[in-house]
């Protein structure tokens, strides 16, 4: 199922917005940032299952390649749009979806954030980590 977790969101410079959402499992999110600036790349994403982090504030510039590289395409100055493939993350009891956008050094004129949650179980559940150094790790 498809829904809509925030539309419209005017973001100022380091500005946040946390789109919550109460659902079973997820599967995808969807962002769109519109920026008459031509900066709506400078956004980070932070996705969080209860306390569990699954994208921990990832550039939007690098989530849009990742989505580009699966097929997805947009502009990337004054308007991008990406989804963010999770695999099949199910929720524990009493935990909710988290999905914070936050602006960069530049305000962001409209952010929205949709999601796929609640279908079939079928994927292996995705994690996303943005390393700022060469040494890798996995919990």
């Amino acid at each position: 199922m498809l829904v809509t977790l925030g539309t419209n969101q005017v973001l100022a410079s380091g500005g946040s917005f946390t789109a919550p959402y109460a659902c079973r499992s997820v599967q995808k999110v969807f962002i769109r940032v519109d920026d008459a600036g031509n900066t709506a790349y400078d956004h980070t994403v932070t996705i969080q299952l209860g306390s569990r982090t699954i994208c921990n504030g990832i550039l939007g510039w690098g989530l849009k390649g990742f989505s580009a590289s699966q097929g997805g395409t947009s502009d990337y100055q004054a308007r991008m749009s990406y989804q963010i493939d999770l695999g099949s993350h199910q929720l524990l009891n009493n935990e909710n979806l988290y999905v914070t956008v936050k602006a960069g050094t530049n305000a962001l004129d409209f952010v929205d954030v949709s999601a796929l949650v609640d279908e079939p179980a079928g994927n292996y559940p995705v994690r996303y980590t943005q390393y700022a150094d060469t040494t890798f790790t996995a919990d």
